[in-house]
């Protein structure tokens, strides 16, 4: 099993990443005959904290509780995605690694694919709590 942050400009950027490494694969419904996008089996996804946002400064509230200053985040959104099954991995992961670029952003090294950075769930959390922003947990459960 692998957790991973990814990182993408848009939400339309995540999910064609999703669909070019196998992430994500068509489904058809056999009573209506709709075909839709589902995580393929050992893929789940979370839009981080549901909405795709990690925060990099928190709000300030005065004595009263009221906001003075708003939260601000991080361009783009966020997933954190559990991959497992050795099959999985080995089939849609290392074969896209062999493009991917290095880089480092948040101070964390990721992997870059397709425009999608690709960071340790582990490595990234424990930088956001280091900063004392929120962290996401995994409950489980697919969203895409």
């Amino acid at each position: 099993m692998i957790d991973l942050i990814l990182h993408a400009a848009t939400r339309a950027d995540m999910r064609t990443f999703a669909i070019n490494s196998n992430l994500l694969v068509e489904h058809i419904d056999k009573e209506t005959g709709k075909s839709s996008l589902v995580p393929r089996p050992n893929a789940d996804w979370l839009w981080w904290y549901g909405n795709g946002k990690i925060m990099k400064a928190a709000a300030v509230l005065d004595a009263g509780g009221n906001v003075t200053t708003h939260a601000k985040y991080f361009a783009g959104v966020f997933i954190i995605a559990r991959i497992s099954g050795a099959k999985l991995r080995r089939d849609t992961l290392r074969k896209r690694f062999k493009s991917a670029t290095s880089g480092t952003r948040f101070g964390v090294p990721y992997r870059e694919i397709d425009g999608v950075r690709l960071f340790s769930a582990a490595t990234l959390t424990e930088q956001l709590k280091s900063k004392g922003l929120p962290v996401h947990q995994w409950q489980g459960g697919n969203q895409f």
